[in-house]
């Protein structure tokens, strides 16, 4: 499989990767604290091994599978059209683990907690799309803005643009959100 990935370009390094799928059960793991902990637990343990590089907990695998979610910009009327965006759960190790370029603010870290104010990173292709000529750092945007528990996350740094559906689908924005906060 990564073989065949490394003929897109993803916007992260896919030599040399490993990947598991996690399900969860809630009568284990039946609050977001515990499902946080565990991962927590699990990865920094991964992190000891002296064959390991680096390892991240994400909700994506670049090139194969992500996630969606509508998006509008905080300002932006709840009548608007809110437009698709591919939103992965990471950690702060993901750049990490993939390689993936910082081309503006900061990277997702242990600032952003769950009781913290919600921040997301978002791609060059969403930066091109949502910014334009204005600075992308700080912008806000309400995600999923038509369920009443909509989110909005605050923009705190830029990466180099990412795939996360199937490697040959069209590009889509991406926007990444912390794991603590998700």
């Amino acid at each position: 499989m990564v073989t065949a990935l490394n003929h897109f370009e993803l916007g992260v390094r896919t030599e040399r990767v490993l990947t598991a799928r996690i399900g969860l059960f809630d009568s284990q793991y039946p609050t977001a604290q515990a499902r946080q902990q565990l991962f927590e637990r699990l990865v920094e343990r991964l992190r000891g091994e002296p064959e390991v590089e680096a390892a991240t907990v994400s909700t994506a695998l670049p090139g194969i599978m992500g996630g969606n979610e509508q998006l509008l910009p905080e300002a932006a009327a709840a009548t608007d059209e809110a437009q698709w965006v591919g939103v992965a759960t990471v950690d702060a190790r993901f750049a990490d683990a993939y390689g993936t370029r910082l081309l503006a603010g900061r990277w997702i870290d242990s600032r952003d907690r769950a009781d913290g104010e919600l921040v997301a990173m978002a791609d060059r292709k969403f930066v091109e799309r949502y910014a334009g000529d204005r600075d992308p750092l700080g912008l806000r945007f309400r995600l999923s803005p038509h369920d009443p528990t909509s989110r909005v996350v605050t923009l705190v740094g830029v990466t180099e643009s990412l795939t996360l559906e199937d490697a040959d689908d069209d590009p889509e924005p991406v926007l990444l959100v912390p794991q603590a906060q998700n």
